[in-house]
């Protein structure tokens, strides 16, 4: 009887720390659903603000190009507008009477009494192109010439 007795205690003891276990477990279970949402809501959030980031990035960088594309504007027409006045200004040491506006690929040419000068004209930062380059390395190593073309016709 005692053995039974034993066994019975066993079983009980058993079977309630089964039921706390499982008890616990749905808990656990339960609970873990709710920092699952807690977790998801969470991530959701971290993407809206990412989502919000990028629109705001998006939209800075728009505005940094419109600015930079104002400003190459400025400085295109600022350009321009000294290519027309260099003649008449001190920096330019030649007869302005003698220069012929060209404008591309090279802005003046200076027909000189004794020579004739390629002028290009440049403001702020502006670099050569590969093509006004191309000329005056054509023109330092003596690669110019000139060429008549003459059209016949007849006259009544």
């Amino acid at each position: 009887m005692f053995w039974i007795f034993i066994v019975s205690v066993s079983v009980l003891i058993i079977t309630g720390y089964s039921i706390n276990y499982i008890d616990k477990l749905k808990y656990s279970v339960f609970h873990s659903n709710e920092v699952l949402e807690q977790v998801k809501d969470d991530v959701k959030s971290r993407i809206n603000e990412i989502v919000f980031l990028r629109e705001e990035k998006n939209n800075v960088d728009l505005l940094l190009a419109r600015e930079k594309s104002r400003n190459k504007s400025v400085e295109v027409r600022t350009g321009q507008i000294m290519e027309k006045m260099t003649p008449f200004l001190e920096v330019f040491k030649h007869d302005p009477s003698r220069a012929v506006f060209i404008g591309q690929p090279i802005d003046y040419i200076v027909f000189g009494e004794d020579e004739i000068v390629f002028v290009e004209v440049k403001t702020g930062k502006s670099k050569t192109s590969k093509k006004q380059n191309n000329i005056k390395k054509l023109i330092e190593d003596k690669k110019v010439r000139f060429e008549l073309v003459r059209f016949e016709y007849e006259q009544s």
